[in-house]
């Protein structure tokens, strides 16, 4: 079946009518190709129609496996999702495996004590903190819209401080005491702070407006076609076409409900790519290469630095695709609402490569941020753009070395 039929004509899945035999493994196909389009929002989708291509990564795929396992009683994990890819081929795969029956997690209780130990990850945090405050560290993560319509500043306040109140996370500080570290919440009042900034520039990124049409020729994920930019860029920075990256990943639970759970998330993996080959095999193998890492996504990047040694580092790049299509439905508001969104990100990498979708519009913007003292900073971001302008020009054309760099130049918005 075509890309184009699969994404704008999508046909339910087989439903048997009262003289079809109505076997188990139709019923299974029928009730995941409604599961599908509940959670992606397009309606049953049609049984052949790869996950990707329907818009479909690790958050969907999360909320589907947590509601197949809800409503079927048969698990579904986010890994078998990406590997077997479509409805069809998800179905045959769980059709005679037995029914799930009493493997729910039972419901979580507050421990008593003085406090939640911190995750792996935090306490990478608050150690580089600890070892250089002046340097910044903390987990903030900027986010900026354009507001169009009347604000109330006092409303806006209020609904700040309603939504710290019933979330302990966005009011939670890190102890330490007895040699033992600590998440501990506090009744402190988070104050916010408003500045007009009317008149000044706008800061708008990059964008790559072919991408998505290029990826749903290549049935591929538009973050697969990012990802082998970046792997090319890479190796023209380092002069090997053998190249290795740090991924973020998200380790959020198969249960219903984890979409709204509020933590630090986040792990970060390592992937091998060769910058080889067309453009549309790199994209494929960085596909592969994040489909088979998908099992090892929570293995806290602490554990697996203390395997090596904690020697050399085993990555100085990182790479991050971020989709906050779940900010689509503010588009709705009618007396004020987003119009125009910028996000960014602190981090101790050499070198950082985000691309963000931007909400309601559908933009992606490039952010390539270099840490303090970084030797790349006159390279790395045109490297980038021009692996991005060669993907989208031409994804089965070879891949090639940059003939100049330094011309390369920001792309017409």
């Amino acid at each position: 079946m075509s890309t184009e039929t699969s994404a704008t004509v999508p046909t339910p899945a087989h439903e048997p009518s009262a003289g079809d035999p109505h076997t188990a493994h139709d019923r299974l196909r029928t009730d995941l190709a409604r599961i599908w389009g509940d959670v992606l929002g397009t309606g049953p989708v049609d049984a052949t129609a790869d996950f990707t291509e329907l818009g479909g990564n690790s958050l969907p795929a999360a909320q589907i496996a947590a509601r197949v396992r809800t409503r079927l009683g048969t698990h579904v994990s986010v890994a078998e999702l990406f590997e077997h890819g479509t409805v069809t081929a998800l179905a045959r795969l769980r059709a005679d495996r037995p029914r799930d029956t009493g493997d729910a997690l039972p419901p979580v209780t507050p421990a008593p004590g003085d406090g939640p130990l911190l995750a792996p990850a935090q306490r990478r945090l608050w150690f580089l903190d600890q070892l250089s405050p002046a340097a910044g560290t903390a987990y903030n993560v900027p986010a900026l819209t354009r507001l169009r319509g009347p604000l109330d500043t006092t409303a806006l306040d209020a609904a700040w401080q309603d939504v710290v109140d019933r979330h302990e996370q966005l009011r939670t500080v890190f102890t330490f005491t007895g040699g033992v570290l600590h998440a501990e919440p506090t009744d402190s009042r988070a104050g916010l702070d408003l500045v007009d900034l009317t008149g000044h520039p706008n800061p708008y990124g990059h964008g790559l407006r072919a991408a998505d049409e290029r990826a749903a020729r290549l049935g591929l994920p538009v973050k697969s076609l990012f990802l082998a930019a970046h792997a090319r860029a890479l190796a023209e920075l380092t002069a090997s076409e053998r190249t290795v990256t740090a991924v973020q990943v998200n380790g959020r639970l198969e249960e219903p409900g984890s979409d709204r759970v509020l933590g630090l998330l986040l792990n970060m993996v390592p992937l091998h790519l060769t910058a080889g080959g067309t453009w549309a095999e790199l994209a494929g193998a960085a596909f592969d290469a994040e489909r088979e890492r998908q099992p090892y996504r929570r293995y806290p990047l602490a554990a697996l630095l203390q395997l090596t040694g904690g020697g050399t580092p085993l990555f100085n790049v990182a790479f991050n695709y971020t989709d906050f299509h779940v900010f689509d439905e503010l588009a709705a508001l009618r007396a004020i609402s987003p119009r125009d969104w910028w996000f960014s990100d602190q981090h101790s990498f050499p070198l950082m490569v985000e691309i963000t979708r931007t909400p309601h519009t559908g933009r992606r913007a490039l952010a390539v941020t270099l840490g303090a003292g970084s030797p790349y900073a006159a390279t790395g971001a045109r490297l980038m753009l021009h692996a991005l302008h060669a993907v989208a020009a031409d994804p089965h054309a070879t891949v090639s070395p940059t003939d100049s760099p330094t011309e390369v130049t920001e792309p017409r918005r």
